[in-house]
């Protein structure tokens, strides 16, 4: 039915359904019939024999974007009919363009399960200085707090930025400005942004131009279980360029269903993209705090049965931000690489370091959810100062053994042998190119790599991963109990061609614990429920404690799970403390660490030339810090010992925020304030006078702060009389009223003046009132200007009459209100009189003007 459809619809077009070959029309152009007229599509995405060719065949074809190196092009739709294109003998695949959807939000950053806090600590000079990441998607805001000064154009971006991208940048290189909770895996880093307009990879001169390694990709365009153009063109970049890692979203779409390819129809491989069928990139799948998978979460395998994703990490809001978190953990990587080397790691190495130290999540073993486990950093970054890896060329249908070092403990090994081959044909059944076999040999017992069924049914798709042979995936990936000094080697038997193979490996020690959060440098906020995170190989339960300084233990738990994500709920404490987890008689101790609550910082008041701050006092704080932005992070402006502060001329910023400091450490930063946007002014917020009551008049005046003021001064003027009305000394409030019961008639005026400790004096501006006379009337504005009517202040009940220059009445009004008012809109411009009358009795005259 669906092919006959689809000949209805090209029949139209005049050609017949046979015209459009499997070889040529993705699998997804070909099944959504809706798509089958040009009409309904505004690209194409082609795989062409060569670019050059197309466009001399085509040239009035515009050439959107082009990938040389897998000569892959975008065309406007236009321009040409799928008649021409199938036509064509250079055309080889032919896809249309799909709508992209950034994937998830950032709700609630979480750098913790993925050691990212715990390896800032270790090593406080990673902060991925010099990297430059490419975000790609809609553009970063360059302006944002967390990273303002880093993010470089170079020629790629969108014209519309997109909160998500900004997010994505803030996960990868937040510098945590705004909040500390926005400090991102490598602050330091260099961002840059590049259109997901074009789905192919960008040119390669522009990574090479402004030394880009890493590009984050968390978008999706729907379940494409095919290897289409962007798939060959990915791995084709990857491939010509090995140092370059692409870091993908494995998608949201864990409620439906693929309509093509093996696993259409089944609950599973529904990735979203088929540039996310690469076998030379890296794709992504989240967990929440407590290691689950959400079900809305994309999962693999990938369309020919690959395990996809490879990797996992936290993401909250979705996959978008823990493919952001990875990207910022290889930048990371690439540093580290780059101190210890002085040179730039290739992607399929730093794939194989996070691989090898990696943390098993969610189903025991390898899975399609998960892949090779949840990245740990620590580790990772562990093995490469161990020197537990290698990069290999094995020339063709080669042997190469490597003998592993002898580990000093037993353990737990993790090893991972990864390539990255050429790219296959167009719309292959398979990806894989160059098949590489590994074999692990641990004191005489060889381990084959564990691969799972790929079958497409449900009960296979579960089966637990086994040993076998792979030669399917890229990856092979091994585990093995290996004794103290156990002789460990690896043998790898090469493939039809040359291919370069990395291999990296880590030992989880027996019998181990070590704290991982909180570190040295934790900020823990008292009366919060924060995490706690160790790496440990014990199978029993423990005694968790706490203790304040150097004060007694107190018991959190006496039977901790130590397998089980674990949440303590902060008492009420603050200072410095420490945590100590006892198993078995053995007592592991954590770094000390700080506990407070957060600040807040609010503006006393914002003059021209000073600027005053408060916030409330903290317990067992002795003293604090003020920060305030300078071009790229927060800047320490000063450390006082009151809760107050008061900045001149060389201090003033925009952005400010306070800390606290502790004996031995710090607490946790307030939340950064724009002092612009808080409603402060100079000292006087508010001074106004205003009719309460028929015989009070009341005067306001609102401070933002009495900080510094000795007293406050105001003083009454009618006419030419000026005189103190009132002087008080400030206790605790803001906000003063004083009212005048001594009303005279006509213009009254009030001033304030604030005068300080320290001698100087501050005055407001004149705030005046008009008070009406006996049997007589004030109208204003006079002369009125651009409006139709007239304001009238008169001691009430009278009648107002308003006559022409020849004394004709034109219109009157009985006023019963002290201040009413009269509509002039059939009045035209000119110069009139008023008169006044209570009974027959004219009681007040005069004249206005109307222009």
């Amino acid at each position: 039915m669906r092919y006959r459809l689809l000949g209805i619809m090209v029949g139209l077009l005049g050609v017949s359904v046979m015209t459009f070959s499997q070889s040529k029309l993705s699998p997804k152009f070909e099944s959504n019939t809706a798509r089958a007229t040009h009409k309904l599509v505004e690209k194409y995405y082609l795989l062409v024999e060569d670019i050059d060719s197309f466009v001399s065949e085509f040239p009035n074809v515009p050439v959107l974007a082009r990938h040389k190196e897998s000569n892959a092009i975008i065309i406007s739709a236009t321009d040409i009919s799928l008649v021409e294109l199938t036509a064509s003998n250079r055309v080889l695949f032919i896809d249309f363009h799909r709508d992209v959807l950034e994937e998830a939000f950032l709700e609630k950053p979480n750098f913790i399960l993925n050691r990212v806090r715990t390896t800032q600590n270790l090593r406080p000079d990673l902060k991925g200085e010099n990297i430059h990441v490419s975000v790609k998607e809609r553009s970063i805001d360059a302006a944002d707090l967390d990273v303002t000064g880093r993010v470089r154009e170079v020629g790629l971006g969108l014209d519309e930025e997109s909160p998500h991208a900004t997010e994505m940048a803030t996960i990868i290189g937040g510098a945590g400005n705004s909040d500390q909770s926005n400090y991102g895996v490598a602050p330091n880093a260099t961002l840059s942004s590049s259109g997901f307009d074009n789905l192919l990879p960008d040119d390669e001169s522009v990574f090479e131009t402004h030394s880009i390694y890493i590009q984050n990709h968390s978008y999706g365009v729907g379940i494409e279980n095919y290897y289409g153009s962007e798939a060959l063109a990915y791995d084709a970049s990857v491939y010509a360029n090995p140092q370059n890692l692409h870091v993908f979203s494995a998608g949201n779409l864990g409620a439906e269903s693929p309509e093509t390819g093996d696993y259409a129809g089944l609950n599973v491989a529904n990735i979203s993209g088929t540039f996310k069928q690469a076998k030379n990139v890296l794709v992504i799948n989240a967990y929440d705090s407590a290691l689950n998978v959400n079900d809305l979460n994309s999962m693999g395998p990938a369309y020919d049965g690959r395990i996809k994703p490879e990797l996992a990490a936290y993401g909250y809001g979705g996959t978008s931000d823990a493919a952001a978190l990875i990207s910022g953990a290889a930048a990371l990587f690439y540093e580290h690489y780059a101190h210890l080397y002085d040179s730039v790691p290739s992607a399929d190495l730093i794939k194989a370091a996070l691989i090898a130290g990696a943390d098993d999540v969610g189903t025991e073993g390898i899975n399609f959810k998960t892949g090779y486990g949840s990245v740990n950093l620590k580790k990772t970054l562990t093995l490469l100062d161990s020197a537990w890896f290698t990069r290999v060329n094995i020339l063709q249908n080669e042997e190469y053994t490597l003998n592993l070092p002898a580990f000093g403990k037993a353990g737990s090994l993790r090893l991972a042998v990864v390539w990255h081959g050429p790219a296959a044909s167009i719309n292959a059944t398979k990806a894989l190119v160059n098949d590489i076999d590994a074999v692990l040999t641990a004191d005489g017992e060889n381990y084959l790599p564990w691969v799972l069924s790929h079958y497409p049914n449900p009960d296979s798709l579960s089966k637990p991963a086994r040993r076998s042979q792979d030669h399917l995936n890229n990856v092979e990936f091994f585990t093995a109990d290996v004794a103290a000094g156990a002789n460990v080697s690896l043998k790898i038997s090469g493939a039809a061609s040359d291919q370069f193979v990395s291999v990296a490996y880590y030992l989880n020690p027996q019998d181990h614990f070590q704290w991982d959060y909180p570190v040295g440098n934790s900020l823990l906020l008292k009366g919060a429920t924060e995490q706690l995170v160790w790496d440990q190989s014990f199978d029993e339960s423990a005694t968790l404690s706490y203790r304040v300084g150097d004060g007694s233990w107190t018991e959190i738990e006496t039977a901790a799970n130590l397998m089980s994500p674990y949440f303590w709920r902060v008492p009420d404490i603050s200072g410095l403390a420490q945590l100590r987890m006892e198993i078995s008689g053995e007592i592991f101790d954590s770094e000390v660490f700080s506990v407070s609550e957060k600040p807040e910082m609010t503006v006393a008041f914002k003059c021209t030339d000073e600027v005053g701050f408060i916030w409330g006092k903290m317990k067992g704080a002795i003293s604090y810090e003020v920060f305030g932005m300078g071009d790229r992070y927060l800047e320490k402006l000063e450390t006082v010992t009151d809760t107050v502060t008061k900045l001149g001329t060389q201090s003033l910023r925009t952005y400010y925020a306070v800390q606290p400091v502790f004996a031995g450490g710090v607490g946790a930063r307030s939340t950064t304030i724009n002092a612009n946007f808080q409603g402060a002014l100079c000292y006087i917020n508010i001074f106004s006078v205003n009719r309460a009551h028929e015989d009070v008049v009341e005067v306001k005046l609102a401070l933002s702060t009495i900080h510094d003021i000795d007293k406050i001064e105001v003083y009454k003027m009618h006419e030419q009389d000026s005189a103190l009305w009132e002087s008080v000394a400030p206790d605790f409030t803001t906000d003063f009223v004083f009212p005048d019961y001594q009303l005279e008639p006509g213009f009254t005026r009030y001033r304030a003046y604030l005068y300080f400790k320290d001698g100087s004096v501050l005055s407001t501006e004149d705030a005046g009132i008009f008070l009406e006379q006996d049997n007589r009337a004030i109208l204003f504005p006079n002369p009125i200007i651009n409006q139709d009517y007239i304001n009238i202040l008169s001691d009430g009940d009278v009648l107002l009459e308003i006559l022409d220059g020849s004394g004709k009445i034109l219109t009157t009004k009985t006023l019963f209100f002290t201040v009413d008012y009269i509509d002039l809109y059939d009045l035209e411009s000119g110069v009139y009189l008023y008169r006044l009358k209570r009974g027959k009795k004219v009681i007040d005259a005069g004249r206005f003007a109307k222009y």
